[in-house]
């Protein structure tokens, strides 16, 4: 006679079934960790591009400004149709120039008498980030009645994720009469 015995109900999960699920939930967790950290890492190096391209857009903006309400305009250290050199007669006169050891954009002023200062000491106009390696103002070209000055600036912005390019160029219509 054969004893039957009653069959055995099977609870939980076998070894290899929660080694299969672990290495699942390990895959998607990797996953989603890189997808996180390229999210990240992609917005702070957008922000620092915003604020060197901030920085760029104030100065430039500043010296828009200064050109336009100044009672004269004049370029020194020109070669060719490039100068380096952007001297602004006004209330308080300005000295514009690149420090080619510095690498920063150099602002001298001086109110009284109204002669624009010779470019040396002065203040920096930009951040110690942004690495410039070309200031350049073009001779007013006539257009019309007015005298066109075109400003070409071109660097990098250094941080922590790398060299970012910057390259920005306007024209400014000064505001005097030639």
């Amino acid at each position: 006679m054969k004893v039957m015995l009653p069959p055995i109900k099977k609870y939980g999960f076998s070894l290899i079934e929660l080694l299969i699920a672990m290495a699942i939930f390990s895959s998607l967790s990797l996953v989603s960790v890189h997808l996180l950290w390229g999210t990240v890492s992609t917005r702070t190096k957008q922000s620092s591009i915003e604020e060197a391209n901030d920085n760029l857009r104030l100065l430039v903006g500043n010296l828009t400004k200064e050109i336009q309400g100044a009672k004269s305009v004049s370029l020194d250290n020109c070669t060719l149709d490039i100068c380096h050199t952007l001297k602004i007669t006004g209330d308080i006169c300005r000295t514009i120039w690149l420090d080619q050891t510095k690498h920063m954009i150099y602002e001298a002023k001086q109110s009284s008498p109204c002669v624009p200062p010779a470019p040396s000491g002065g203040d920096p106009m930009s951040k110690e980030q942004i690495y410039i390696d070309t200031v350049n103002f073009s001779p007013p070209v006539v257009s019309g009645q007015s005298k066109i000055i075109s400003i070409y600036i071109h660097g990098e912005f250094k941080d922590n994720f790398g060299n970012h390019p910057i390259e920005y160029e306007t024209t400014v219509t000064p505001r005097v009469v030639y």
